[in-house]
């Protein structure tokens, strides 16, 4: 739940980002949330997103999807030393979905996901 929360905040900051009130201002914005985030854009790849967005002012189609994940064990681990700790053992077939979501994002298909379902929306020409 605390995932599919924070994916609803990162939706709803992209959506109001990319308003011509705000987008206008990258520079300024980006200035400000300098050092909270990392990312491995260079600045002039963030410029051509925003021109990208203020040519065409888009909607953006955001996905979210979650790793499904098995309990593991309380254990000692050698990062925590002395300490015990709870390590979740991903779900293989859930695992194996994600990366064929990326592969398709990756290859330009849209898609819809929906749960565990994917649709592919609009196959790339």
């Amino acid at each position: 739940m605390r995932g599919q929360n924070q994916q609803r905040v990162l939706k709803a900051l992209i959506n109001k980002a990319c308003t011509p009130a705000i987008i206008t201002r990258y520079s300024k914005l980006l200035s400000s949330v300098s050092g909270a985030f990392e990312t491995n854009l260079e600045e002039s790849q963030i410029r051509s997103f925003v021109q990208m967005q203020l040519s065409d002012m888009a909607k953006w189609d955001i996905q979210s999807a979650q790793l499904e994940v098995t309990p593991g064990e309380s254990t000692n681990s050698y990062s925590m030393n002395g300490y015990n700790i709870y390590i979740s053992n991903p779900d293989v077939s859930s695992l194996k979905q994600l990366q064929k979501n990326i592969k398709l994002m990756e290859d330009g298909e849209k898609i819809k996901i929906s749960g565990n379902e994917t649709e592919v929306v609009e196959k790339n020409r």
